[in-house]
């Protein structure tokens, strides 16, 4: 719950900015970077919903036959849909030109998904086999820079 509230919080904060500062239109470089993040970022959560398929769930549990997922954006990312929400959410601060928005939004929404990612982490751990190794591989929102073997 802390999620959803934080991110409506964040784009009603960006939409009201966006309003009383009465934009000109046109599209800047920033502009542009912003929605590629926003549409990078929509991907990104729907690549990594469609890879769950039937385990992907709005709340934290694990399902009986669940096994740890490594393909897709889980081959580098153990919360690839919360980094693409992320993501989109800022992105939108951004292209608003929505600066306090977006900066409450680089403060509230990373410690709203840490909190999250920290319990779904601990059940994860404790229900599926696996998981604690494959954790040790992977990043959370960011991927783990691969190391280059000297030969």
């Amino acid at each position: 719950m802390q999620i959803l509230w934080t991110v409506y919080a964040v784009q009603a904060a960006a939409v009201v900015e966006l309003v009383l500062r009465k934009p000109t239109p046109g599209m800047e470089a920033d502009s542009w970077a912003a929605l590629s993040a926003m549409v990078l970022g929509l991907l990104l959560r729907t690549w990594a919903v469609a890879t769950l398929g039937c385990w992907f769930t709005w709340n934290v549990e694990v399902q009986p036959d669940q096994r740890v997922v490594q393909r897709g954006p889980y081959r580098y990312l153990r919360h690839p849909s919360y980094a693409g929400a992320l993501l989109t959410y800022l992105g939108v601060c951004v292209l608003f030109r929505s600066w306090v928005a977006a900066g409450l939004g680089l403060v509230a929404l990373p410690a709203a998904f840490v909190r999250r990612v920290s319990y779904e982490e601990a059940l994860l751990k404790r229900a599926l086999p696996g998981y604690e190794s494959y954790a040790s591989r992977t990043g959370a929102l960011l991927p783990i820079p691969r190391r280059r073997h000297r030969g």
